[in-house]
């Protein structure tokens, strides 16, 4: 499960259009060692329901990001991005 850059790319144009609303920055977004993991885009939103916040989703062709959300309590409030690849999907939270 090691992503490409091409995955990378994608994952930060993702997060670039969903947080800033455009994706010409989303080299900004550098992201030297995304976390990967074989949970489905339905996994993350079934899971999001028992997440004291996630507030903002957006979802679209192979991803969903949240503008704030936060998995546990105690936790910090970040935003959050999953974007499918295929075999895997990886993760990015800012």
């Amino acid at each position: 499960m090691t992503p490409t850059k091409q995955d990378c790319e994608k994952l930060a144009r993702t997060f670039a259009e969903c947080y800033d609303g455009d994706q010409d920055n989303w080299e900004d977004y550098c992201l030297t060692e995304p976390v990967t993991t074989r949970e489905t885009l339905e996994d993350f939103s079934v899971s999001a329901k028992s997440w004291p916040l996630a507030q903002g989703r957006k979802e679209g062709e192979g991803y969903i990001f949240w503008e704030k959300m936060q998995a546990s309590k105690g936790d910090e409030r970040k935003s959050f991005a999953v974007v499918d690849c295929g075999e895997f999907r990886i993760c990015y939270s800012q």
